[in-house]
């Protein structure tokens, strides 16, 4: 076995079963595959399942070196990058088989794959809580901040805010109770948390392949982030991680909800609902396609109360069904008139062998009453 740190002794074993299971691996498949460091399954899951906003892509060394060759060939496959030899956790064997499972039409086959997804969420997180702090090659794959972000400035005043652009700080009037986020990707946790105290539910909506992976994630994500603050709070530590003058007594986490089916699909139902909106924010969704994108768009139009705030941020062009601003922007302006405020705002860098590094900007319409 390899050295698992203590946080995560008690639940490896476990973990393990459950993924050899249901990945239907062999004796020979699983001895290869429990010889791994317990970071190889999260490079994997993330890579395989984070709907393309991350690829783990190494050489071969470190932990990846101690893999063996059948390891390798399950968690991996081979490229070359201008003449080196690399190693992508998306093309092996194992993503085959994931793949398999998703596209099955077989009704079992599905329930497999959509509880393995949220099992390998779960074992993310807790990889991620484990050895996030203290290994700077984990940071290059798992990402800290939001592209966009609705939360207190220092002063407590609610703002818009764009990951390593506060020039683009974008104030918010009137509340924020309810806050819908489509496509939260894997800092859909981080999201909510930052509107600790300002919204009482957040709706994070994912669809496609890395649906159950991510809303496994965000839900160990949270429920952790729950526990530490009652445990600042019971401290009396609470204050400190907060703006001046925060009512401490009403600093609770919002609710969040979480959908798999996809963006046009859940904002019918919420609009049947009677869900109303504060916010709807579409800050890294352009791979979903354009047409759900511009689905987004039209579902934030029914949502939104009176003076809410559509947020988008996307590249500038589209790439094929990838939307860019190109589609998004226009489809927008034909429902809710000019935006409010747009400008540039940095770079998505995308997976390797995709699109590579790409400009983005971001617009903000207001929904008139």
């Amino acid at each position: 076995m390899p050295a698992i740190p203590p946080q995560l002794q008690k639940y490896y074993p476990v973990f393990l079963e459950q993924t050899s299971r249901d990945l239907h691996l062999n004796a020979e498949e699983h001895a290869a595959v429990a010889a791994a460091d317990p970071e190889v399954w999260a490079y994997w899951a993330i890579s395989t399942l984070s709907g393309n906003e991350r690829t783990v892509h190494v050489r071969r060394e470190g932990t990846i070196g101690r893999l063996s060759e059948l390891a390798l060939s399950l968690f991996t496959r081979k490229v070359n990058d201008e003449g080196d030899s690399w190693y992508d956790f998306d093309g092996g064997e194992l993503t085959r088989r994931m793949d398999t499972m998703y596209s099955g039409a077989n009704p079992s086959m599905r329930q497999r794959f959509e509880r393995l997804s949220r099992t390998l969420g779960v074992w993310t997180y807790r990889v991620d809580s484990a050895i996030g702090s203290v290994t700077d090659k984990w940071r290059q794959f798992m990402p800290v901040a939001p592209q966009v972000s609705v939360m207190p400035d220092p002063q407590g005043a609610l703002a818009v805010e764009f990951h390593g652009h506060p020039q683009n700080r974008f104030f918010v009037d009137g509340p924020a109770s309810t806050v819908v986020n489509l496509g939260p990707g894997l800092t859909g946790a981080d999201f909510a948390i930052r509107l600790m105290g300002a919204a009482q539910n957040v709706h994070l909506v994912s669809g496609g392949k890395s649906a159950h992976f991510l809303n496994g994630l965000i839900g160990a994500k949270m429920k952790s982030a729950g526990i530490g603050l009652e445990r600042a709070r019971s401290a009396g530590i609470l204050q400190a991680s907060l703006p001046t003058g925060t009512d401490i007594a009403r600093t609770v986490m919002p609710e969040v909800h979480t959908y798999s089916d996809g963006i046009a699909a859940e904002l019918g139902r919420l609009s049947i609902q009677g869900t109303t909106a504060d916010i709807v924010v579409m800050g890294a969704v352009h791979s979903a396609g354009i047409q759900e994108c511009i689905a987004g768009v039209a579902g934030a139009k029914d949502l939104l109360r009176p003076g809410g705030l559509l947020v988008i941020k996307a590249p500038d062009v589209s790439v094929g069904n990838d939307a860019g601003m190109d589609q998004v922007v226009p489809a927008a302006t034909s429902l809710f008139g000019n935006p409010a405020a747009d400008g540039e705002c940095g770079w998505f860098v995308e997976r390797p062998g995709v699109h590579g590094r790409r400009p983005a900007s971001y617009a903000i319409f207001r929904q008139q009453s």
